[in-house]
Order: C-alpha cells, then structure tokens, then sequence
C-alpha cells in the first residue's frame, strides 16, 4: 500500500482498493467489508492508518477463514511450509 501513496494514492483509497475494491473485482459481496455473512478476515493495524507509514510493524493481529495467524505482532497460525521443511530436517 505504501507503493499506491507512493503514486499519490491517499491512504484511504490504498486501504479501499486492497479491501472492498478487491473484492468488487472478485464479484463476491461477502468480501470487502464487515457485516453479517462476510467471512471473517480481518487485519487489526494499531495506530491511525491515515498517519505514518504502512508497517509490518504495526500489525497487530491477522485472522483468515475463522483463524487466527497473528496475535499481538506474533505468528501464531498454522506452520509455514518452510518451517514444516526445516522441522523434518533436524
């Protein structure tokens, strides 16, 4: 998103084109936004979006299909194929 401000994007279409824009183009109105019978993925971002940088820092939490894979900064989801790889290795 910090590449679309790059281009003069505000932050408010940034957010909008990667989250209900996305999901237009996706023709899937449970997608984009919150409400009743959307899936339930959402990333929650501290501070306010609109001021600062986009940071992989400021994430807070990540859920996805019902599951969380970050919380509180910390990936805490299922394990990523490469640390499944590394894991069979030792």
């Amino acid at each position: 998103m910090e590449a679309w401000r790059a281009f003069g994007a505000s932050s408010r279409k940034a957010l909008t084109g990667a989250t209900a824009a996305a999901a237009r183009v996706l023709r899937d109105d449970r997608a984009g936004a919150l409400k009743e019978g959307g899936y339930a993925d959402f990333v929650l971002y501290s501070g306010d979006v609109e001021r600062g940088r986009f940071d992989l820092a400021r994430v807070r939490a990540v859920a996805k299909a019902g599951v969380l894979f970050v919380k509180d900064g910390v990936w805490v989801g299922p394990q990523r194929r490469s640390q499944q790889l590394s894991m069979n290795v030792n």
